[in-house]
This record gives structure tokens, sequence and C-alpha cells, in this order.
């Protein structure tokens, strides 16, 4: 190897090495979204053609299921999601909206930083009367339903009205706690912003 070659070598794994990084969590604050792992796929199944986490799939159909019985029937819009996917909605349409990352940051997670990616977070809508992730959720019977009882199922609101995550108010957006196992996984989320913190965790 040419001796100039070899010097630069060395000078970009010195580099690597020793550049300060930030960490995940650092990053992920910055845009006010908090860093979550990626489901791993044999933790997946797919229901209604939906990719969720396999545990939180029976609390899933009971609230589906009891919404239906009162005649104002949620339908789940989405799931799990993946790292490569919400690089596509965080840089790319950031990119084709001309949106600052901070701008984006308001309405959708940064890659590796969105509570999709869990398999444990769900976008609801109104099945008779959809409105498709629009604030307008609130206002539809289901809407106002899943409010009232989605905490006796274990599903919380990830961003209510004014929070201090400083995230769009986004009704439509549930995560489920209702397990110990979930309980870790949102517990710094519940934490930082202990608004959102409705369903009691059981260790």
């Amino acid at each position: 190897m040419n001796l100039r070659y070899l010097v630069l070598f060395l000078i970009l794994i010195i580099n690597f090495i020793y550049v300060p990084r930030a960490k995940s969590e650092e990053i992920g604050n910055l845009y006010g979204h908090l860093p979550y792992r990626e489901a791993k796929p044999l933790d997946l199944v797919t229901f209604q053609g939906i990719k969720i986490h396999k545990n939180a799939l029976a609390s899933l159909r009971q609230l589906l299921a009891k919404s239906g019985k009162n005649k104002q029937q949620l339908a789940i819009l989405s799931g799990f999601r993946s790292k490569k996917r919400q690089q596509y909605l965080f840089h790319g349409i950031a990119k084709r909206r001309n949106q600052t990352l901070t701008e984006r940051a308001k309405v959708s997670a940064p890659p590796g930083n969105s509570e999709h990616h869990t398999g444990f977070a769900f976008d609801f809508d109104d099945a008779k009367n959809p409105v498709w992730l629009e604030e307008s959720f609130k206002d539809t019977n289901a809407g106002k339903w899943l409010l009232a009882n989605g905490p006796k199922f274990g599903f919380e609101l990830s961003f209510p009205k004014n929070n201090a995550q400083g995230i769009l108010y986004e009704p439509w957006h549930w995560r489920w706690v209702g397990s110990e196992q979930t309980c870790k996984i949102f517990a710094a989320a519940r934490k930082k912003y202990p608004e959102t913190a409705v369903v009691e965790c059981r260790n």
C-alpha cells in the first residue's frame, strides 16, 4: 500500500474512533422523539393486513371488538413500521415538501425514534366516518369512545394536546402499555412526559 494512502487510512480510522458522537437518545431528544428498537421479525404477526407485535394482539382484538359492540367501530390504520419506511416518511417527505427536519419532526419521528418501530403503537380511525390521520378524529364517535375507553385495554395517547414533547396533537396515535415488557419499552417517555402515562403499569 502506498505510504500516502496508508496515512490517510489511519487518519480515517482515528477520526472514526475518537470523534464524539451524539447518543441516539440525544439525537431523538433534539427533535422531541425518543429512540426505540425495531421489533424482531419473529415477534410480528399480521392482523387485518397490518403488522403488529404479537404480544399486543389479544388486547387489540378486544379493543376493536368492544368498540364495534358500542356501534363506534374503530379501524386500525397502521402498526409496526420499519426504520426504512420511517426514513422515507421523515426525510423523504420533508424533502418533497421543502420542510426543515425540525418542522417535519412536529408530525413525524426520525427513523430509529418512532414508537411504531416497536410494533406496540397504533394509528386508529373511525371505521364508519374515516378522517385519515386528522385532528378531527377526536370528534368522531370512535375517537370519543377510544379516549374514554382505550386505557381500560392498556392503551394510552402518545401525543395529547399541548404535550410537553412539542409534537402536534395526534388523537389517532396510541401505544399499548398493557404488559411489563411494554411498560419498560415506553418507560423513558412516560417518565419524561408523565401527562401521557394514564395506564397503571404493574411490575
